[in-house]
């Protein structure tokens, strides 16, 4: 696609100082998916290594996703509701990059961990993004978010009964306390509450929501694996089975391959699209053009992908 072309589709709502830079690389991009090879003509090895150009272009898409602000002048940024929905997408962001850096590093057990923690924020994401879209707030977010607090005060509000609180302990509750009323949410409020899940709904109800309560075991159940170390992880990742049937430490690192890279990319591309449905109420198409190239790509990377496990 011509430069040109590409920038009457490319009409980013962003400062003058900012639109230059951000046409030219959404341009770029374009380009480079223009002259990437045939997905059908990589292996696996250099599948890896185009996914590293490849995740840098999804990296760059999404962080422009949460960046545009729909809003100038005074009214620029978002209330205090529809932050939460933009801070999750900035930690959608934050997790990614991570995620890729660790795919470059070849660090499959950390992007375990990662990819289950960018899974969960994900689809606690989706659900708010389509709670907003019937017209709902964000619940009890707010006051949901403060457990721990609510289990330091009553350690330390319990300790102070029988023996005077240490200067560390008196700083921890104060800034417990200062933090309580900064959010506006009282100590008495926080100490009755009960209910820890967002409106109600634990992860699995979350995904009943959406309609995706079928991939709880996949998406969710089976990667906590990572974050918690159970045998099946222990045994494949982190320990060697010896000829004579007995274990050794095994300190090198798996290799993740297109399995890892890819429908982690699809997922987050594919909440970027949604985010910016929400955040720009139809002025999102020029990114989401973009997206939709650097998905086609990848998706065609796991066609390519899945025919090689087919055959092999």
């Amino acid at each position: 696609m011509k430069k040109n072309v590409l920038r009457k589709r490319i009409l980013i709502i962003v400062s003058d100082k900012n639109m230059n830079p951000a046409i030219e690389n959404l341009s770029r991009i374009v380009q480079e998916i223009e002259a990437a090879p045939n997905p059908n003509s990589l292996d696996v090895n250099s599948m890896m290594e185009h996914y590293m150009p490849v995740m840098g272009w999804a990296l760059y898409v999404l962080r422009l996703s949460v960046a545009l602000d729909p809003s100038k002048g005074e009214n620029s940024g978002f209330e205090r509701d529809q932050a939460v929905l933009v801070g999750l997408m900035v930690r959608v962001v934050k997790l990614y990059e991570a995620f890729y850096q660790n795919i470059a590093k070849r660090q499959l057990e950390v992007c375990g961990i990662l990819l289950r923690t960018l899974t969960e924020t994900e689809y606690k994401l989706r659900y708010l993004i389509l709670r907003a879209q019937q017209g709902y707030g964000v619940g009890n977010f707010f006051i949901s978010s403060y457990k721990p607090e609510k289990q330091m005060l009553e350690y330390f509000y319990q300790l102070s009964k029988e023996r005077e609180l240490k200067p560390i302990e008196n700083r921890m509750l104060r800034s417990v306390e200062r933090e309580l009323l900064e959010e506006g949410i009282s100590k008495e409020e926080l100490l009755s509450n009960k209910n820890w899940n967002l409106d109600g709904k634990n992860v699995r109800d979350i995904l009943k929501y959406l309609e995706s309560d079928h991939i709880y075991p996949f998406a969710y159940g089976g990667p906590s694996r990572w974050v918690h170390g159970g045998w099946g992880e222990l045994r494949r990742y982190h320990l060697r089975l010896e000829k004579n049937g007995r274990y050794s430490p095994r300190l090198d690192y798996g290799d993740p391959d297109p399995r890892f890279a890819g429908p982690t990319t699809i997922t987050s591309l594919e909440l970027a699209k949604d985010f910016l449905v929400w955040s720009h109420d139809g002025e999102e198409e020029p990114v989401t053009f973009v997206i939709d190239q650097v998905l086609q790509h990848v998706v065609a990377l796991e066609q390519s992908h899945e025919a090689m496990l087919q055959n092999r």
